[in-house]
């Protein structure tokens, strides 16, 4: 494999270019392993042609220099997308970006280097200005520009629960096996390209490692909308959070999912499980849920579990539970049933994932002599909790890897259509109940808040108690299958002839009682 691309991003840097390239260490250059590729962005003056006359600096039989110019601008998060693509198609390493105007010290490119052979895990590894506070004041930052560097820096790292000294540097490496995990692809064409960047590697778990280079301002041009750059970062970063917690859904933080059953204090599935009296015997049917079944084991309860639904992998690192063989399933079910007497059958998240949940209910309100009538405890998401609302008010309506609008739910539930489906099947419902947000979700959009996440949990509990068709983010549902209409018709036809066998024997008594009285 090739080793390092060193990728020079160009707009209008004529005057720039060629001391940039001179600065690149002659080892690195030497080596036939690296290449420069200088990707001019539609400039308006002739960088193309100055960075093509620059193979003269070269070494013979050294690194390659490629010089590209796109025919429309890209902007700088577009052209970023092109080097990078650039450098996972010709089966590079590692690449490290370099802004043609020379304000990060192409000198410092052997630091980086090293750092990735010094560790092995490394996957990203970033020039920081900002590990002294001083330096970059020397080397000419703006107080303003230093000011608001630390400040957003300090808000990022708080939303995104991370420890970087400096989110905004223009000197980075990546290596391309980073780079094909993440759809970096999907990020905008603009400045904030760099901040997306970063979130990306943090949903992948490869943290950016940080290296000390100098800060230098000269000459060159800043283009950047400082206002405009500060609230688009701010936004992707929260929108992130948002994203983790399942609300909305954007697939350049499509990265990596985790399906966990959550049995924390005041969790759905904790207050399911709590239903189930000591020694019940049970039949949990959905997906596997080894955390339910040793609980409910724990609590001398019989289990057995019917799988109606099986984890299988979608395109991108996404795994998905969808059902399988429903009918074969169905029938599965239906034999479970009528050979076992179930005190307690259990649907945890399972009604949502089918198009036709009525059939699952059909069976278990059929299987079953009317004596003999299993509880049935269900949950599901709330659809019409407040957060969803309000996202439909401004027009969002996105479903994503997991939560209320999870993108494997086939049918969506509030509470008024959850208890209404029950009730049309013939169950008489015992108890409707409501389950907050999950103290895991509410870290995830409030990180390192403590104390106040710790009271949003306790005030969203106490709402979803008063107010659960709103407030309520998960939904508990325990019914009863009352007598199918055949089952009334049997139970019909039985009390009548009962009642004629009743009538026949009273007639016989009565005429062998009457010759005596007369």
């Amino acid at each position: 494999m090739k080793k390092n691309l060193f990728f020079l991003v160009a707009y209008n840097h004529e005057n720039f270019i060629e001391s940039v390239v001179k600065r690149i260490p002659d080892s690195l250059m030497s080596d036939p392993a690296n290449e420069v590729l200088i990707f001019d962005d539609a400039s308006k003056d002739d960088t193309f042609n100055k960075s093509r006359s620059l193979k003269a600096l070269i070494p013979p039989n050294g690194a390659k220099l490629t010089v590209m110019k796109n025919p429309v601008n890209q902007g700088y998060g577009g052209n970023q997308k092109l080097g990078y693509r650039y450098a996972i198609n010709q089966g590079y390493q590692r690449v490290f970006l370099i802004h043609g105007d020379g304000q990060y010290a192409p000198e410092c490119l052997p630091d980086l280097i090293s750092r990735y052979e010094r560790d092995s895990t490394a996957e990203a590894v970033f020039g920081t200005r900002m590990s002294n506070w001083k330096s970059p004041l020397k080397g000419g930052m703006p107080v303003y520009k230093f000011v608001g560097n630390k400040i957003l820096t300090w808000i990022q790292n708080w939303i995104l629960a991370s420890k970087m000294s400096e989110f905004h540097s223009g000197m980075r490496s990546y290596a391309t096996s980073l780079l094909r995990r993440i759809p970096f692809e999907c990020n905008s064409n603009d400045y904030h390209f760099d901040t997306e960047i970063i979130i990306q590697c943090v949903a992948a778990k490869s943290h950016p490692v940080e290296v000390p280079i100098p800060t230098h301002y000269g000459d060159e041009d800043c283009n950047v909308n400082g206002m405009k750059y500060a609230k688009d970062i701010l936004l992707a970063c929260f929108h992130f959070r948002v994203f983790r917690a399942g609300f909305l859904y954007d697939p350049k933080f499509d990265i990596s999912h985790t399906t966990y059953t959550q049995l924390a204090s005041g969790s759905i599935h904790r207050k399911l499980i709590e239903e189930v009296p000591e020694g019940s015997k049970v039949l949990l049917v959905g997906a596997k849920e080894p955390l339910i079944i040793k609980e409910l084991t724990q609590r001398a309860c019989q289990c057995d579990e019917l799988c109606l639904l099986e984890t299988q992998s979608l395109t991108g690192p996404f795994r998905s539970l969808t059902p399988t063989g429903l009918d074969q399933k169905l029938s599965e079910l239906q034999r479970l049933m009528g050979q076992n007497q179930y005190e307690y059958i259990l649907l945890p998240q399972t009604l949502e994932h089918f198009s036709s949940p009525e059939s699952i209910l059909t069976i278990i309100r059929n299987s079953y002599p009317s004596e003999m009538r299993p509880i049935v405890i269900a949950t599901a998401s709330n659809v019409g909790y407040i957060v969803v609302r309000l996202m439909l008010l401004f027009g969002q309506f996105n479903y994503g890897t997991g939560g209320i609008l999870d993108r494997n739910h086939s049918r969506l539930f509030s509470k008024a259509t959850f208890t209404k489906l029950f009730s049309q099947y013939s169950f008489e419902i015992k108890k409707f109940s409501g389950a907050s947000l999950p103290s895991i979700t509410i870290e995830e959009v409030l990180p390192t808040l403590g104390l106040l996440a710790k009271l949003s949990n306790g005030l969203l509990g106490f709402a979803a108690k008063i107010w659960p068709s709103l407030f309520a983010y998960k939904m508990l549902l325990k019914a009863q299958p009352l007598p199918s209409v055949d089952q009334l018709l049997e139970d019909a036809k039985n009390h009548s002839e009962e009642l004629s066998r009743g009538e026949q024997h009273n007639l016989s008594n009565s005429k062998q009682i009457t010759p005596h009285l007369t």
